[in-house]
């Protein structure tokens, strides 16, 4: 509570409604318990939107129904449903008890939100200075807010209108009851207050308030008897607080000095227990420690004991286990030495018969190379003769094109002849070539280089002149295709413009039906759409005729059109049904007739093609077998020829071959007598050393194990002087500490200049042995470290000696091998192989020829691969472009006789058993078709 001076001014007169307004009001505000922040200071159009909610949810008790009218409020508001501000206040609104319309009631009430009608009022004499929560806050001392102060806090915003009014009236004096009747306090009473109060069950400042205002109003007083009532009142209030504020300061200095005696025991009672705690602790510390040396001493002792023994004891076991070692690795080394030169000379026996058998293999392939080549060349001859022989026939069957049956049958006849003549010719002059091809067979040793440039010049020329010839063909080809296309246009103009007028009236013709189909349609679909109008009037009298008051009548009309239109929905059914029967029936039953025909004509079809196939295939059968057979006897002839000229090469080339080897086998032999001679006397030279080095080796381990163990007794035997003398001087100290009843001064002081003569000798001879002891380790550092040097010297020799030992073994292997080699292939060459040497000499080349392949690098496996992949492409997509090719060709040929309208092949045979023509012929008499008029018994 502050102070507040009173004013100069005189209180205003204030009437008994106003007065009692007032009181009623301060009544209500006090006698609520609970004040809501969030309730607190609204605006009107918010307590106009809550008490919409409120009477939206009416009686309602439970959280959904307000949820519900708060949502349904704020939609037709047009606010947005997720802000959280009334939100937040109807849900502290919650926290109260009763219904949603009564605590509402209550909020506004105690907040002063309810219109009350105005009594009558005396204005004010002079502008006066608002009352303000922010003044108050200045005026009065808040304390520290309580945790429960959103609950249990009350509201200290400004009162209504007709309280603040009174307060501005009232506001002269200087005492605080005015401010406490106009504005409550907003700082809630203390606990001892409160428990004084229940107990004493006092009557309060504000009770006794009205009572005295109800007695003057008994008592019917005048309007300044109330004034000075009240003032006496305010009085007796201010009193009544400052005795409540007095006790209040009073308990809080007592709880104070209570507080701080407390506080000081507490610490003095923890520092004592602390220094106690300490003491125990430094007193079990200490004897721990001296119990702990003892032991330490007496553990070091027996330690030192173990240590000795068992370093001997693995010392000795050392020695052991590392000869076993070395004699086990010495074991390892040659096993493995001894495996690698095993594997070596078999690498080498496999590595010399593999290359035997490729150097056979390769003398096969050139043979088969040889063969190939000679074959290639004989087929390019004879295709350039079928070529030539395949013109021949499309002259033929050109000049048989011109004249008539009787002229081509002569030039038949004198063709045919023509053709044996040439056959004669032909056959005369490979007769020639062949004799030609033998003489420079004779001198192919000397020429072999020019005859493969002038072997591939003349592949080049003769695939040059082959196209040059396709080339030709294919122009003349083109040229009687242009030619046929020139006629055929002029024939075939005026079938065009037929065609196109034909085309022409059948669009017009359906334009036609599909304008009238369309002008249909939509004469239909306007009936359709007046019949769902006249059927949605009916439907809307009947739904008006079903809800008029006369029941049983309309049920009667109901059921009966429900019934009418069930009998028109089934008959409508029945006869969509029925007519989707008849249609698919009539379109099965012409479905089923057309494909009986087709499947008549297919077999007609497919029969007249196969005879006429196997006609032609006959033909050509006869033709190519006849060729077959002179071809075979021309192989055979040419195969002949060319084994007796290869086995006389082969015969003076192995001669040669063999006196190289032989000459090859000597030289070796005599270069691997020198190498075997100095590799042994190496050999010998080398074990001597490596004998005369481990023995050295083993010696130096010995010697300083030795002397390790020597410098160990001596250190040890210092180490037990040293003490032995720091006992001494233990002892001796401990004795000239303790005090001597009747020792004289002079006893005294020998005795310490002898201690002190003594602990300077010691001191002096555990310096020397310190200094020694680190001179010692010096040189004994620098001594190990030479060791060490010269050690990985003679390791780093010995390991590079190791390391070229394989390799000498190895290369002896290796000359060993190549002896044994030369000598049995000079053997096998001198001597005559039976027939199971050349079947095993068979068998093994083949099974190593399987594991080369095998061992192929991926490389050439993947470049064969990829080899064959691309040729059986390349062979693949040209049999299909040819397929293709035919197939373009043959259809392009039917379109084209369609077209024309010509006659097909069921009717008019187009094909010639007597002249075999060629295929261009063919296409050609197809599109011109000549052969219509032939008889039957000349049509293949």
């Amino acid at each position: 509570m502050a102070f507040r001076p009173t004013r100069s001014s005189s209180p205003a007169k204030v009437s008994e409604s106003l007065l009692a307004s007032t009181l009623s009001a301060a009544d209500a505000s006090r006698s609520s318990t609970v004040s809501i922040r969030e309730l607190v200071g609204l605006t009107p159009s918010e307590v106009e939107l809550l008490d919409a909610i409120v009477e939206r949810a009416g009686s309602a008790t439970t959280f959904p129904a307000i949820f519900t009218a708060y949502n349904a409020v704020l939609k037709e508001r047009g606010l947005n449903t997720s802000e959280v501000v009334f939100y937040g206040k109807l849900l502290k609104l919650g926290t109260l008890k009763g219904s949603w319309a009564d605590k509402w009631r209550m909020i506004k009430l105690q907040q002063g939100y309810v219109s009350q009608k105005p009594t009558k009022h005396i204005p004010p004499t002079r502008l006066r200075r608002p009352v303000t929560d922010d003044s108050d806050d200045e005026r009065h001392p808040r304390r520290a807010p309580s945790p429960f102060s959103d609950f249990t806090s009350v509201s200290r915003q400004t009162p209504p209108a007709r309280s603040r009014l009174f307060a501005r009236d009232t506001d002269a004096t200087s005492s605080d009851a005015t401010e406490q009747i106009g504005a409550p306090s907003t700082t809630p009473p203390s606990y001892r207050a409160a428990m004084r109060e229940k107990a004493d069950d006092k009557p309060t400042a504000s009770a006794l308030a009205r009572q005295r205002i109800a007695q003057a109003r008994q008592r019917g007083g005048s309007v300044v008897n109330a004034a000075d009532t009240w003032k006496k009142l305010k009085m007796e209030s201010a009193e009544a607080d400052a005795i409540k504020f007095h006790e209040d300061r009073l308990l809080e200095r007592c709880w104070q000095v209570w507080r701080a005696g407390y506080e000081w025991i507490v610490d003095t009672d923890a520092q004592v227990a602390e220094a106690r705690n300490n003491h125990v602790i430094r007193l079990c510390i200490h004897k721990w420690r001296l119990r702990t040396a003892a032991s330490q001493d007496r553990f070091a002792s027996l330690v030192h004991l173990a240590d000795v023994l068992r370093l001997r004891r693995t010392f000795s076991k050392w020695k052991l286990r590392s000869r076993e070692k070395r004699q086990a690795r010495w074991r390892t080394e040659m096993r493995a030495k001894m495996k690698i030169i095993r594997g070596k000379r078999e690498r080498k026996v496999l590595t010399q018969t593999l290359q035997r058998w490729k150097q056979a293999s390769q003398t096969r392939i050139a043979v088969r190379h040889h063969t190939y080549s000679l074959l290639y060349r004989y087929f390019s001859r004879w295709k350039q003769a079928t070529v030539r022989l395949d013109q021949l026939d499309g002259r033929a069957d050109q000049f048989s094109l011109v004249v008539d049956r009787g002229v081509v049958e002569r030039a038949w006849y004198y063709w045919k002849h023509a053709s044996q003549l040439q056959l004669g010719y032909r056959i005369v002059t490979e007769n020639v070539a062949l004799r030609v091809k033998t003489e420079v067979m004779d001198t192919w040793k000397s020429r072999l280089g020019k005859l493969r440039i002038a072997d591939d010049f003349y592949a080049k020329l003769v695939q040059k002149h082959a196209i040059r010839a396709w080339k030709s063909a294919r122009r003349r080809l083109r040229a009687l295709d242009h030619r046929v296309n020139v006629h055929s246009q002029t024939r075939e103009t005026s079938l065009v413009r037929a065609a196109y007028k034909t085309i022409k009236t059948k669009y017009l013709g359906r334009k036609l039906e599909w304008m009238t189909d369309n002008r249909r349609l939509r004469e239909a679909w306007n009936v359709w759409k007046d019949r769902i109008r006249q059927q949605q009037r009916l439907e809307a009298n009947a739904l008006a005729f079903s809800q008029r008051p006369s029941s049983y009548l309309a049920e009667v009309a109901l059921r009966k059109w429900y019934q009418a239109h069930a009998r028109h929905k089934k008959a409508h059914l029945d006869a969509a049904f029925c007519d989707a029967v008849l249609v698919r029936r009539t379109f099965y039953f012409a479905w089923k007739a057309q494909v009986e025909r087709q499947r008549v004509e297919a077999t007609k079809a497919v029969a007249i093609h196969k005879r006429f196939l196997l006609r032609s295939a006959w033909v050509k059968i006869r033709l190519r077998f006849a060729e077959r057979q002179r071809q075979l006897a021309l192989e055979v002839l040419e195969l002949r020829k060319t084994q007796r000229v290869f086995y006389a090469w082969f015969e003076r080339a192995y001669r040669r071959r063999t006196l190289k080897v032989a000459e090859q086998e000597i030289h070796d032999r005599v270069v691997q007598r020198i190498l075997k001679n100095t590799l042994l006397a190496w050999t010998n030279r080398t074990i001597d050393v490596k004998n005369r080095e481990f023995q050295v080796t083993l010696d130096r381990d010995t010697w300083l194990l030795k002397n390790a163990f020597k410098k160990w007794k001596i250190a040890r035997s210092s180490h037990a002087e040293q003490l032995r003398l720091m006992e001494s001087y233990g002892i001796v100290k401990r004795e000239g500490e303790s005090p001597v009843v009747g020792v004289s001064n002079a006893c005294l002081t020998r005795h310490t200049e002898n201690l002190r003569k003594y602990f300077h000798r010691w001191l002096s001879a555990a310096r020397t042995t310190a200094r020694r002891r680190v001179t010692l380790e010096r040189k004994e550092a620098e001594m190990h470290f030479s060791v060490k040097s010269v050690a990985w010297d003679k390791w780093r020799y010995r390991f590079k000696q190791q390391r070229l030992q394989p390799l000498e073994d190895a290369m002896i292997l290796q000359h060993q091998r190549n002896a044994l080699v030369r000598a049995f292939s000079i053997w096998h060459g001198k001597t005559k192989s039976s027939p199971a040497i050349q079947f095993h000499a068979s068998h093994l080349k083949a099974k190593y020829w399987k594991t080369w392949l095998a061992a192929l690098p991926r490389a050439l496996q993947g470049k064969d691969a990829n080899t064959f992949r691309s040729k059986s492409v390349l062979s693949k997509s040209l049999s299909k472009w040819v397929q293709l090719y035919r197939t373009k060709a043959a259809l392009k040929a039917v379109a084209r006789a369609r077209y024309m309208r010509l006659p097909t092949t069921r009717t008019n045979p187009r094909v010639i058993a007597a002249a075999p023509v060629s295929r261009a012929t063919m296409k050609l008499a197809k599109k011109e078709g000549q052969y219509k008029d032939w008889p039957e018994d000349l049509v293949v």
